[in-house]
This record gives C-alpha cells, structure tokens and sequence, in this order.
C-alpha cells in the first residue's frame, strides 16, 4: 500500500478533535466510525495509523492486537 499524504493529514485532523480527557486511552478498529474518513477504507486507515505512530506522530497506547490504540498526538 502506498503512502498517502492526505489520508495521513485527515487522521491527523480526526485524531487531535477528539473529545477525550487528558490521559486518556483510546481503542479504535479501522471501521470505527469516529476516525472514517470519506473515499478511505478502513484497511487504508489502520496502514496509515501505524505509520503515524511509526514516525512518531501519535502516541499509542499498548496492547492492541487489532485495531491501535492512541493517547494524544506528539510535537513531532
């Protein structure tokens, strides 16, 4: 799967206006309606996730084995 950019810019945006408390954890599956996104499949969103958390952008959670888990995106 290739890397795309907008995709990556749209997670983001989803992710940072989420309602949750400071400390909080979220689990989300790639279907989850909160952080569809139009045009993407959820495969897509679950590959680009990863990549985010790969580079350093979003600090995951630990123990999904499905899905990813998020905390709060980084200054990275």
């Amino acid at each position: 799967m290739r890397r795309d950019m907008d995709l990556i810019r749209e997670l983001i945006l989803k992710l940072e206006a989420l309602d949750i408390r400071p400390g909080a954890i979220m689990h989300f599956m790639p279907d989850d309606e909160e952080i569809q996104i139009a045009g993407y499949s959820p495969d897509e969103i679950e590959y680009h996730a990863r990549l985010l958390t790969e580079a350093g952008l979003i600090e995951p959670g630990r123990g999904a084995m499905e899905g990813f888990i998020f905390r709060s995106l980084t200054w990275a």
